[in-house]
């Protein structure tokens, strides 16, 4: 953020002293960016683009587990103008692991190259992209009145 000030200071034409007396910079990267400017300003953006690691789950993959997700069966909990809306299975005794078991046996089956999240992954994702899904009720959640 500095250097677009450096920067400024330079296009404006004040000497290397007087920048170095509003802003604490070192005489190296008042050299450097002034022939930065006299090359042009896009030899200064030019940076490589971030690689995205081998391992990264692919858009594919977000598909997929949002596919996967759209089959759970679920049901409507008391709509609440002070939370989101919640949706809980209506199968007794689930626990997320049995969750992350089924998605990862349902794509292993569709697709057995695909990648598929950890269980600590499973749940962060389905946080993201399902806030509102839970387990099952809570002795909070039977109240039909807003507390």
């Amino acid at each position: 953020q500095s250097e677009g000030v450096v920067l400024q200071l330079l296009q404006l034409g004040l000497s290397e002293r007087v920048i170095r007396a509003i802003i604490p910079v070192g005489g190296s990267r008042v050299a450097r960016l002034r022939k930065v400017l006299e090359v042009g300003i896009e030899s200064l953006l030019t940076r490589r683009a971030k690689l995205t690691p081998w391992h990264a789950f692919t858009e594919d993959d977000v598909a997929r587990l949002k596919a996967h997700c759209t089959t759970w069966i679920l049901e409507d909990g008391f709509p609440c103008a002070h939370r989101h809306p919640r949706q809980y299975f209506t199968e007794p005794k689930l626990t997320w692991k049995i969750v992350h078991t089924r998605y990862v046996d349902d794509i292993a089956r569709i697709n057995p190259d695909a990648h598929t999240l950890s269980y600590s992954r499973f749940t962060q994702y389905k946080r993201y992209y399902f806030p509102g899904v839970h387990l099952k009720r809570t002795a909070e959640d039977v109240c039909d009145c807003c507390v």
